[in-house]
């Protein structure tokens, strides 16, 4: 099993190749250059935008040899022994499963000592809000006057559940959904490097699915290569997500449009015969109504990730429609959507 997962493989390495981040990357690299960096971070936001990558490259930033403009080298030994998972002064701990009292407790008593390898003692606790009301009241007062060469940085993706104590002690960072267009954008980058030849209407799939995280964009286009070889074509992708493609879903919107029930009906057989999930031809259509009224909105096009071939022919059916048309479409398929999740007959909703 020597194989390297590629959301591992293409894991960020320095600030700058962070992805949609540069309002928290620029913050960091500034502080680490002016010597003003803080003894407890928060970093918060959205499941695959970041959040643990920052927090390693600020890990290795603080403890490099040769920083380079607020940026690690990655070649000094430290760098390289992080990268490696090797650094004894780099802890990354997973809340989720070390929650109670006396793990933190732990972590208290061995802040004291000095580093072993580096010039910083650096804790990376994940999913923090894991952590049981008695592990964060004994983290508090570690928190808030740590010894000078510790650094703790804290990870979650519910910052609803931390408490305002332990807040207070951190300098947060919002972590914010990565875009369509820089989703794509990067995974380019990836095909390019890996050698891959795949479509543009297959990239605008999965960086749609990804809903803003980079990791789970990356996941599908290693399962879209495992499944497709490389060369990728939208076909895969839908294969391989479940997914309408373009042609399947202009097809059923002009039937709603027209209004044309037994078209509809016939043209959703067709599809859940061929294997497609009937949440997810729900959610698609979802999606395309929305994408469609903001064409309406703003008819350049900026804000829609729909395909070249693709962009006409909505254009073509968006002609005769009324924004609140689209809204109340895509208000009932969002209501029938959260409706199929309690009930055993999703096709009859």
């Amino acid at each position: 099993m020597s194989y390297t997962a590629l959301y591992r493989a293409f894991r960020p390495q320095t600030f700058s190749q962070v992805v949609g981040q540069d309002h928290i990357s620029k913050t960091l690299k500034n502080a680490i250059l002016q010597n003003r960096v803080a003894h407890a971070y928060l970093f918060c936001g959205p499941r695959g935008t970041g959040k643990t990558s920052s927090a390693k490259i600020l890990a290795k930033a603080v403890n490099c040899l040769d920083l380079k403009d607020g940026e690690p080298c990655n070649e000094c030994t430290n760098c390289q022994a992080i990268n490696s998972g090797n650094f004894l002064d780099v802890l990354e701990i997973d809340a989720a499963s070390n929650r109670g009292i006396d793990e933190i407790r732990d972590i208290r008593d061995k802040v004291k000592f000095a580093p072993s390898q580096g010039k910083v003692k650096v804790y990376i606790i994940d999913e923090v809000h894991m952590l049981t009301s008695e592990a964060f009241n004994a983290l508090l007062k570690t928190l808030e006057e740590p010894p000078g060469h510790v650094l703790f940085v804290l990870a979650t993706t519910e910052v609803q559940k931390i408490p305002l104590t332990i807040l207070s002690r951190c300098q947060r960072f919002d972590f914010r959904k990565i875009s369509t267009g820089e989703i794509k954008e990067h995974l380019l980058d990836i095909v390019r490097q890996e050698g891959i030849n795949i479509d543009d209407r297959a990239l605008n799939t999965i960086a749609r699915k990804a809903a803003g995280g980079m990791r789970d964009a990356i996941s599908v286009l290693d399962q879209c290569i495992a499944f497709a070889g490389n060369n990728i074509m939208s076909e895969h992708v839908e294969k391989v997500l479940g997914t309408l493609g373009e042609e399947q879903i202009l097809k059923i919107s002009e039937a709603i449009i027209q209004g044309d029930a037994g078209r509809v009906i016939s043209l959703l057989n067709e599809y859940l015969q061929s294997g497609k999930d009937v949440k997810q031809i729900t959610r698609d259509l979802v999606e395309f109504f929305r994408q469609v009224m903001l064409l309406k909105l703003v008819p350049d096009g900026s804000m829609i990730t729909l395909s070249q071939e693709a962009l006409p022919l909505v254009k073509e059916q968006a002609q005769d429609l009324s924004t609140s048309f689209l809204g109340q479409l895509v208000l009932k398929l969002n209501q029938i959507e959260r409706e199929m999740r309690w009930t055993g007959q999703p096709q009859v909703l």
